[in-house]
């Protein structure tokens, strides 16, 4: 066989899978340590499906999928080692064989053979700064942005607002250079301004997902800031959302990403998956630009808006 020719001296692994996500032909390094990436032993005609680990199974096959939309792919996978401490570090590169259709596409697993635990180090503080800091310092800003403070009465509502606008200020100044560190530590960095693709604007029943109360609860006053007729619901358990809305059919969902048990992905699989089509606009910190690629691979996603959530993004979600 032609690909076994080519390969037969390569060190890398590689699957040669077709459209019904079939093994067609595969070859695994033995030095490569898939184990955590792959179960089991493969055989001709298994469907990837049943041999992708379950952690890494949902962003492998979506990036399959889109292959065979005649796109290439190459990404970084980092498998956490249970000796030393040590990672181990591989690029997946997705390319479609194409004759008069795409009918094949080549998987090719490259291993990085130099220890890296100095760059999971540098990853893990990316992650820290991009889902946790940045979380922090959004709800900073949309307490500010949301928050009628001539209702104090007896205090001096001028300086409560000028203290307040300091703190606002230094959050947005804090978040700005953590999003600047978090680019420089991993990837090239997307624009973070909305994106919104043919959203339409009568959108009367919202649901809001994120499993931070007081943000769910801070964007809700947000949106009745500037549209009090909408139905505002809210859910901080991703179980609970998709129960209701398999049971309510609302207009629009806006939903964060980095969740527990369900993530913001999986929420969007198990959307897709119960054939619903509702216009989502993703509400995230993350600054991760696959985080973008991949929510943006459902039709449905209409938009991808960084947090913090603001009177300006809101009058973008639902006047455009």
């Amino acid at each position: 066989m032609l690909v076994s020719s080519v390969w037969e001296h390569s060190s890398c692994s590689f699957f040669l899978i077709d459209r019904k996500n079939e093994l067609l032909f595969f070859k695994i390094v033995p030095d490569n340590n898939l184990r955590e990436f792959i179960t089991g032993s493969p055989k001709i005609g298994d469907n990837v499906e049943e041999i992708i680990t379950q952690i890494y199974k949902y962003k492998f096959l979506k990036l399959l999928e889109k292959c065979f939309n005649n796109k290439c792919f190459s990404i970084e996978v980092r498998i956490p080692s249970a000796y030393e401490g040590i990672d181990s570090s591989f690029q997946i590169v997705f390319t479609p064989l194409m004759k008069d259709k795409i009918e094949q596409v080549v998987c090719t697993i490259i291993k990085n053979h130099e220890r890296l635990d100095h760059l999971r180090k540098l990853n893990d503080y990316s992650h820290l700064t991009s889902h946790q800091l940045r979380s922090l310092t959004a709800n900073v800003s949309s307490l500010f942005n949301v928050t009628s403070y001539s209702r104090l009465g007896g205090y001096d509502v001028s300086k409560i607002n000028q203290l307040l606008s300091d703190v606002n200020y230094q959050a947005k100044k804090l978040d700005s250079v953590i999003k600047e560190l978090c680019i420089s530590l991993s990837k090239p960095g997307t624009d973070n301004q909305p994106e919104n693709e043919g959203l339409e604007p009568e959108k009367k029943h919202v649901v809001l997902v994120d499993d931070d109360l007081m943000t769910i609860k801070v964007h809700q006053a947000l949106i009745r800031n500037q549209h009090r007729e909408k139905q505002v619901v809210l859910f901080n358990n991703p179980g609970n959302a998709l129960d209701y809305i398999k049971q309510n059919k609302p207009d629009l969902i806006l939903l964060d990403l980095h969740m527990p048990n369900i993530d913001g992905l999986r929420f969007l699989k198990m959307l897709d998956e119960s054939k619903i089509s509702i216009d989502v606009v993703i509400v995230s910190s993350s600054v991760d630009p696959m985080d973008r690629t991949i929510a943006k691979s459902f039709s449905f996603v209409k938009d991808f808006i960084a947090k913090p959530l603001t009177d300006e993004k809101v009058k973008s979600i639902f006047d455009h």
